[in-house]
């Protein structure tokens, strides 16, 4: 066998490791983007509906607070007291707002591990086909090797387009958000 033939067998067999182990890597990570789709998932649904139960039992609170004002008011008691529940209650339903607001984090979190996702297949592809390609140079075919090239640079072409980032999201309190 010559130099050059050995040359391409252990190119191949490189090729073929690399690939194999590419996509070992990968569908970890995809399981592990799965796993955390789930859990934050499920913390996202109790947080909602503590928020929920918290807002409802504030504004039961509100309400007779409200009503003991104004008892207490017709009884001669002072006016700040009003003034003041009103404010907290101001201020709760802000708050409330806020947390509310917050929990659209979740979507733009899940768009991005969905995107993840789709990077994470769309690179499976890309190294199944070097994994298929290094195959035929693995039996000496050197004519796959431009073959090989071509087809990997297509895909990655390809996905580079599909996969435009497009949530810009830095931070809660600011950025661009574009729905995928």
């Amino acid at each position: 066998m010559k130099r050059q033939d050995s040359g391409v067998l252990e190119l191949g067999q490189l090729l073929t490791d690399v690939s194999a182990e590419g996509i070992a890597h990968l569908e970890e990570v995809q399981a592990d983007l799965a796993q955390t789709r789930l859990l934050l998932g499920e913390a996202i649904a109790r947080l909602s509906s503590g928020f929920g139960a918290l807002h409802a039992a504030v504004s039961v609170q509100r309400v007779a607070a409200e009503q003991l004002q104004r008892q207490a008011e017709g009884a001669g008691g002072g006016g700040d007291g009003e003034e003041q529940l009103r404010a907290a209650a101001a201020a709760i339903d802000t708050h409330v707002q806020a947390m509310v607001t917050a929990l659209q984090f979740e979507d733009m979190t899940s768009q991005l591990i969905a995107q993840a996702g789709r990077r994470i297949a769309g690179l499976l592809g890309i190294l199944a086909g070097v994994g298929d390609g290094a195959q035929g140079l693995a039996s000496g075919d050197l004519t796959r090797l431009d073959a090989l090239r071509t087809a990997m640079a297509a895909q990655s072409r390809e996905l580079d387009g599909l996969l435009a980032r497009s949530v810009d999201q830095r931070h809660m309190e600011s950025g661009d958000i574009t729905l995928f």
